[in-house]
Order: C-alpha cells, then structure tokens, then sequence
C-alpha cells in the first residue's frame, strides 16, 4: 500500500513547483542582500540546487498534465507543449535564476583558497 501513502495530501505537481519556488525565492533575497566581499561559493551552490530542483519540478509537472490531458500526440496542441518542455529544459538554471531576479550569481564569488 505504499503507493497510497501520499494520496489525498493536497501534495501535487503544483504544490511541489510553488515550495521549491518560494525557497529559490527567498535564497535569492538572502544573495541580493548579501554584500559582494561575503559571497561564498557555498551560498552559490545551494542557491544553484535549489534552482536545480526548482527546473525538475517545473519540467515534472509539465510532463504530467502533458500525459494527464491524453492530447492525440500528432497534434499541433501536443506538439507546443512539448516544445514548452523543451524550451524549458534548454534554458536551464541560469534563465530561472535570472528570471527569479538573482544578481550577479554567476561572478559575484570570493574564492575559499
């Protein structure tokens, strides 16, 4: 009965893709107000996991109300959604983290050596 564990929890693609959003959200917030000289490649790696996981849920839920609407794959509907997934995937984490208003994350590091 494992499957049945989470049923009926109101966790869906939708509420995992709004958490993960929120915590991208607020570790953005805590970058932008972090001075530049106290940026860690520590704080960047968790702000680029977070993102990461953000992406795969977005591109989960995608994929799932892709498979949930049974749309004729030959159609033109199917075939833009399916393009959206792809769009997606393609612009990664550094368009999400820019998207989300993240400044700087890519040069702002003091190297730890």
């Amino acid at each position: 009965m494992a499957q049945w564990l989470h049923m009926f929890t109101g966790n869906t693609h939708g509420s995992l893709v709004r958490d993960r959003a929120d915590l991208v959200v607020r570790a953005i917030e805590t970058w932008n107000a972090t001075d530049v000289n106290n940026r860690t490649s520590a704080m960047r790696k968790k702000l680029l996991r977070l993102a990461d996981n953000l992406l795969a849920a977005m591109l989960k839920e995608k994929k799932a109300f892709l498979d949930r609407t049974f749309l004729d794959q030959q159609s033109d509907n199917y075939k833009k959604k399916k393009q959206e997934i792809e769009q997606l995937r393609f612009a990664g984490v550094d368009s999400l983290l820019m998207k989300m208003g993240a400044s700087n994350w890519k040069h702002d590091i003091i190297d730890e050596q």
